[in-house]
């Protein structure tokens, strides 16, 4: 499904759940490669029910009911 509902938001038709696979050093810069992240499939939906606009961005709240899947297997499932 993949949907997330907006009001007055940008278009957004996924949610997207990755993970780093790389080697994590405390010293490194806040660069990661691309070819270093796992991106599984998700499912599910993300009900956005207030927004609040701050000097740096958009702060949402919201309902989420997703499933993370890896394989077709579910691997997480993320609940209000």
């Amino acid at each position: 499904m993949n949907d997330l509902t907006n009001d007055n938001f940008k278009a957004i038709d996924k949610i997207e759940f990755k993970e780093y696979t790389g080697k994590q050093i405390g010293t490194q810069i806040q660069f990661y490669d691309a070819a270093e992240w796992k991106t599984y499939d998700t499912r599910g939906e993300f009900i956005i029910e207030d927004k609040e606009e701050m000097e740096v961005g958009n702060k949402i709240s919201g309902t989420i009911n997703m499933e993370v899947l890896n394989g077709g297997d579910m691997v997480y499932k993320l609940r209000e």
